[in-house]
């Protein structure tokens, strides 16, 4: 099974993975990106269940069919998903912003969603 897209961290700065000496990724990055066609989509179903199973901290999903992001973070073994900070926001064209935890790089991260129909 292999994401659209991973961003992960070096060991040394925190990082669960590595690269080992064939030259593979070995260990959970710590956020996998994919883009669904609709809600119906192997990665929002299986690939979500083999995520969680390696411990990816988080998981991000572009449901194309649906103009939407979803955005998990994994706790107790499981995905929560992730609510912009300003949820009166969404559903406008002004941008609200969420805190990402595992990812500093990503620690607020702008959402911009299409109003409905647009």
């Amino acid at each position: 099974m292999q994401p659209d897209s991973i961003l992960r961290r070096l060991p040394e700065h925190g990082g669960l993975s590595r690269v080992n000496e064939d030259g593979y990724i070995v260990g959970p990055p710590e956020l996998i990106i994919e883009v669904a066609a609709s809600s119906a989509s192997i990665a929002l179903r299986d690939k979500r269940r083999a995520y969680v199973r390696n411990g990816v901290r988080e998981y991000l999903v572009w449901v194309v069919a649906e103009a939407r992001l979803e955005w998990f973070c994994l706790e107790d073994d499981e995905y929560r998903p992730q609510l912009p900070d300003a949820q009166e926001h969404q559903g406008t064209d002004k941008p609200s912003t969420t805190t990402k935890p595992s990812v500093p790089a990503l620690a607020t991260v702008t959402l911009h969603s299409r109003p409905a129909g647009s």
